[in-house]
């Protein structure tokens, strides 16, 4: 279904506040794997995910799973 790959999720209070820890929960129970990341600066484009060096803004898990897939 999608490449095997570390997603970073920010768990930053302003990243958690927008669903990032939420993002890292829907990431792991779609058996993809999770780094908790500390504040990325990037609060005001919470909640941020990390793929390959690639930030993710206003990260949905629709969004992480779409980078991804392709």
């Amino acid at each position: 279904m999608h490449k095997r790959s570390v997603v970073g999720v920010c768990h930053g209070p302003r990243c958690a506040d927008y669903g990032g820890r939420v993002l890292a929960i829907e990431l792991m129970q779609q058996d993809i794997e999770v780094e908790a990341l500390d504040c990325q600066s990037l609060c005001q484009h919470g909640p941020i995910a990390r793929m390959d060096g690639a930030i993710c803004h206003h990260a949905s898990l629709e969004q992480v799973l779409c980078r991804l897939i392709g």
